[in-house]
């Protein structure tokens, strides 16, 4: 199946990406971003879109502003709109760089009423991202997080149409259109871990395990995907019976018979939606220890500084801490969004 039918038939089945919808399509330049554009442009006239175009530039390279004139004068030959942000002083630092994209990739859609951002992540992506946080003990929810789409907030969407396309087939995609690339200089270094992943751990899985190791990834993601599933629907089924939602708390007392899978799957999901960070394992074993402990009985701090605690039969969390003045990445402020550049 080529690229453009294997995007289509991806965007039939999830219904993520409706006809007459306003996209953002988030473009660097690279091979991944450059097919992605290229194959919505291709499927445009059947599905009715609008499209627009944006670069985000962290300002790391020397060759960053000539990086951002090549967007620009891609965006004028397909003939879409082109929004431009540029970072100032932005840590060099791959989740501070993360988070600036999507946050300045949600204020050009909100600004500009498009309800939909699309990005280049493929399905080789989705191999890095699940061997990224295997290594770090994540559960089941952190090693499929490479979700296929996602609500952001104020009604606008993130769509991955890439999700199972990988990189060797986005190259050959370009290379049979003829599509320029714009070398990233960042992806050879190797200080940037996902980059170790990338260029060093998966062909040493290839050479000496399997040289199908990323097709054998995907089908387990795919079975961890569907089990991520269950384990979802079945917390939703449960948490309106053991959640408090005025005071905020957990009934220990109707948790504890509950299996221990599910357990960890309502206490990561209370952990995360109110102390808004990353938990790991010990976190979440931590609380779940005070369900058979007394009154009284609380937790090491938590991630912010928060420690959960028994009440009685309620599992509760500390006042939050104050938000410090400076935090370490905080959202970047005063983002010209078009910024003519020169």
């Amino acid at each position: 199946m080529t690229v453009l039918r294997q995007v289509q038939a991806f965007l039939r089945q999830e219904n993520v990406l409706p006809p007459q919808t306003r996209v953002l399509v988030a473009v660097s330049g690279g091979q991944d971003s450059r097919c992605l554009l290229d194959v919505l442009h291709r499927l445009q006239p059947r599905w009715d879109w609008t499209l627009g175009i944006a670069h985000c530039d962290h300002g790391w390279r020397t060759d960053s502003r000539e990086n951002a004139h090549y967007i620009q004068n891609l965006a004028a030959q397909y003939g879409y709109p082109y929004h431009l942000a540029q970072a100032q002083n932005l840590p060099s630092q791959e989740a501070a760089a993360r988070q600036w994209r999507y946050h300045i990739l949600l204020k050009i859609a909100l600004q500009y009423n498009y309800k939909i951002i699309t990005t280049g992540h493929t399905a080789s992506d989705r191999v890095e991202t699940f061997l990224f946080n295997l290594w770090r003990g994540s559960g089941l929810a952190g090693l499929v997080a490479l979700a296929p789409s996602r609500a952001l907030k104020a009604g606008v969407g993130l769509v991955r149409p890439l999700w199972t396309v990988t990189r060797p087939q986005t190259a050959a995609y370009c290379q049979e259109r003829g599509l320029t690339i714009w070398p990233d200089g960042t992806n050879e270094n190797l200080d940037y871990r996902r980059n170790r992943i990338r260029r060093e751990l998966l062909p040493y899985l290839r050479q000496h395990f399997n040289p199908q190791v990323e097709r054998q990834l995907l089908q387990t993601l795919e079975i961890f995907t569907a089990e991520q599933q269950f384990w979802q629907g079945w917390r939703q089924g449960v948490w309106p019976q053991i959640y408090d939602p005025q005071q905020q708390r957990v009934n220990r007392q109707k948790l504890a018979p509950l299996p221990l899978a599910l357990q960890r799957h309502v206490l990561r999901f209370f952990l995360q939606s109110h102390l808004q960070r990353a938990v790991n394992f010990q976190h979440i074993e931590q609380v779940r220890r005070l369900l058979t402990l007394g009154n009284g009985a609380q937790t090491a701090p938590l991630p912010g500084g928060q420690r959960a605690l028994v009440r009685g039969d309620w599992l509760c969390l500390t006042p939050a801490l104050p938000v410090p003045p400076n935090p370490t990445i905080p959202p970047p402020p005063g983002f010209d969004l078009d910024s003519p550049l020169g």
